[in-house]
């Protein structure tokens, strides 16, 4: 990495105050801090609490976290805008009917008009426990989906079949949910065909052992599996993505769907499945965990995905199926520093995210030990080791960040970057997790860029 050579004078002006790239932290689990205020009068967090997952509406405007404490604390999902959250969702608290809502998964989304979905459970008969609520920013008030309750004759399958398990959602800008139903009950659905993606609005997106993905040579096979927290939908609804499998065998079932197209696929070559400027990546994706490891979709359609080779060392980093980054490349050009995670060894990124406009961040480790967060393959906007302003006083503090939590990192149209970071203070002592936000300077000129980076005071050990 090249040297960043500052005055004395400068050292002293910014070792004391934030810079308008400095993180801000909406919360934190540090004792005594102002951040660390669960809204809605709830409490405050303790060091066990855990953040669970982070979305964001397409423009950036809204957020939505879940957090749990422990595991026999109340889960809270909280909506928000700037710093500002309110629970929209509790624990023991909100339900329906009588039930009160006893856990929250992990796959909420939120559009830009502040409505959400996300699945859950009810307390009492695990029979009929499975939920797909929503809700706007006062809170939930909607309940789409619950266990054992009739599937809509809408849908197209008959009477007398019933929802089961109820997980996976996401949200359109026009308020329509979607989420994915696993073992669906009666007469329409054989175990062979029992589990489909199903919209709020009566649609039917997917269907295992009925719908049949395209580009797959040789015989095609259906869909056989979708996965859990995997579903992305783009803003105007025409377009989405899943992760999943096709029928046997297995060896080479594990793939990513955009809009009913196989786009990468366990081994098979990137190329194989039509990725491009991946010709010199000749191995096979794995077929174990992390061979496709994270994906994601923007609200303009834009598709995002990583993952690793067969040899387990070599990480791609795929949008809109062209290979945008690679083990061993120039973190951007020039940069003198390589995608390469010399401590783990397998994982080199973290997460590869974008917004409605086409930026994106990728964010992940390099040769030199540290993660970095790149814009648009050209610049650098966060790193670990960079100072945060903990209390939002406007000064810095002894707080800097450690890492970033995998694949919690979100970019709204308006540049502003979300993310789950664990912090450290300054001899590289963990001292909690936060969630903070950062505005990006337009990339209007490179100026602007490396004054940000100067005024950003890190701690290089970390």
């Amino acid at each position: 990495m090249k040297a960043h050579i500052l005055t004395v004078a400068a050292i002293l002006t910014i070792a004391g105050a934030a810079s308008a790239t400095t993180p801000t932290v909406i919360y934190s689990n540090l004792p005594g801090e102002p951040t660390n205020q669960i809204p809605g009068g709830l409490g405050t967090w303790d060091t066990d609490f855990s953040f669970f997952t982070l979305n964001i509406s397409p423009s950036g405007e809204f957020w939505l976290l879940n957090f749990q404490e422990e595991n026999t604390d109340p889960e809270v999902l909280i909506a928000g805008s700037g710093t500002v959250g309110n629970p929209v969702l509790v624990e023991g608290v909100d339900g329906f009917s009588g039930r009160l809502v006893e856990g929250i998964d992990s796959s909420g989304r939120i559009n830009n008009s502040g409505r959400w979905v996300v699945g859950g459970d009810f307390d009492g008969s695990t029979s009929d426990d499975d939920a797909i609520f929503g809700g706007g920013l006062a809170g939930v008030d909607t309940l789409y989906a619950q266990e054992g309750g009739d599937i809509d004759l809408g849908y197209g399958f008959g009477a007398g079949n019933t929802w089961d398990t109820l997980d996976t959602t996401a949200i359109d800008a026009s308020g329509r949910a979607y989420w994915i139903s696993d073992g669906v009950d009666g007469p329409a659905f054989p175990s062979t065909e029992n589990e489909f993606i199903a919209t709020s609005d009566l649609a039917v997106l997917a269907q295992k052992g009925v719908d049949v993905p395209g580009n797959q040579p040789g015989t095609p096979r259906p869909y056989d599996d979708f996965d859990l927290d995997d579903l992305h939908v783009s803003d105007n609804g025409s377009q989405w993505l899943v992760r999943g499998d096709i029928g046997s065998p297995t060896t080479d079932d594990d793939a990513l769907f955009v809009n009913g197209q196989i786009v990468i696929r366990e081994n098979f070559t990137l190329t194989d499945t039509g990725i491009t400027g991946a010709g010199s990546l000749g191995l096979p994706v794995d077929g174990l965990t992390g061979g496709i490891d994270q994906q994601f979709m923007a609200g303009n359609g834009d598709w995002y995905a990583f993952g690793q080779l067969s040899d387990d060392a070599t990480n791609w980093a795929i949008r809109n199926g062209e290979l945008i980054a690679a083990s061993g490349d120039e973190i951007f050009p020039g940069a003198g520093e390589t995608w390469d995670d010399p401590a783990q060894g397998i994982q080199d990124f973290d997460f590869f995210v974008g917004n409605s406009l086409g930026d994106y961040v990728l964010g992940g480790q390099t040769d030199t030990g540290d993660t970095v967060v790149i814009l648009n393959g050209l610049e650098e906007v966060l790193r670990s080791g960079d100072a945060v302003d903990l209390d939002g006083d406007g000064l810095l503090d002894n707080a800097f960040i450690l890492s970033f939590e995998l694949q919690e990192t979100r970019l709204g149209d308006n540049l502003t970057l979300f993310s789950l970071v664990n912090l450290a203070d300054a001899a590289g002592a963990p001292i909690g997790s936060a969630f903070v936000s950062i505005q990006i300077p337009a990339p209007t000129t490179s100026g602007l860029v490396i004054i940000g980076m100067f005024a950003t005071v890190r701690r290089r050990s970390l």
